[in-house]
């Protein structure tokens, strides 16, 4: 997983990985990684996570916002 750059400075998300449709994203809150897919999500929600994961700024609140218990399944990886 890439770190995240967490610019702000207080986002609670430590890691992810961006693969085609899809995004895994580490929470210093929780030893589990989750995943958000365009089928759990949608397309739209999916590339904006992906943007925000790149960009270092944004990821947290946008998951809390518009997708926070949209997620896939989440695991210990």
């Amino acid at each position: 997983m890439t770190e995240y750059k967490n610019l702000s400075g207080n986002s609670d998300v430590i890691s992810y990985e961006i693969g085609d449709g899809y995004i895994w994203v580490r929470f210093i809150s929780s030893p589990e990684s989750y995943l958000y897919t365009d089928k759990s999500v949608g397309k739209i929600n999916i590339k904006r996570l992906q943007e925000c994961a790149k960009k270092g700024r944004g990821l947290c609140t946008y998951i809390d916002k518009y997708c926070h218990k949209l997620y896939e399944r989440k695991e210990i990886r």
